[in-house]
């Protein structure tokens, strides 16, 4: 009998740690899932230090490179898909080099252009399966 009313007492406790856990794998909300054919991302991390406290942007953009790894003229520019905070994240991107050309800020009425210093920095080739980091950047306009 005794071990009936501990069991019963560990079942509320079970069940936080099933929700809990199922929460956590979930990510946070508003995140989009991945596609299987195009598993992979891109984020970064921009700040616009115009004003204090700096400002982060509403949404990022990037260029997927030609094979040469260098052409970006006629290229598609992509658009974050998912923000929060200061971190622009772009899901399932196919593999390929991509970099990072600009931001909008305070609901597109401001972009930045990035530097080509800062365009050459967030350069990353992409593989599938991988969610790759393309740094942080304190810019001003």
């Amino acid at each position: 009998m005794k071990l009936t009313g501990t069991i019963s007492r560990m079942i509320p406790a079970i069940l936080l740690i099933g929700l809990f856990a199922i929460t956590c794998k979930s990510g946070p909300e508003g995140m989009p899932g991945t596609d299987s054919d195009a598993p992979a991302g891109l984020v970064i991390a921009v700040d616009l230090h115009e004003t204090v406290p700096a400002v982060a942007p509403d949404k990022m953009y990037f260029v997927r490179l030609d094979d040469s790894g260098n052409n970006r003229s006629g290229a598609q520019i992509l658009a974050t898909n998912w923000n929060q905070g200061n971190r622009g994240y772009l899901f399932n991107v196919q593999p390929g080099t991509y970099i990072a050309v600009a931001a909008d800020f305070e609901g597109g009425k401001k972009r930045a252009f990035f530097t080509e210093e800062i365009m050459n920095a967030t350069k990353v080739t992409v593989a599938p399966g991988k969610l790759y980091n393309m740094g942080y950047y304190d810019i001003s306009l």
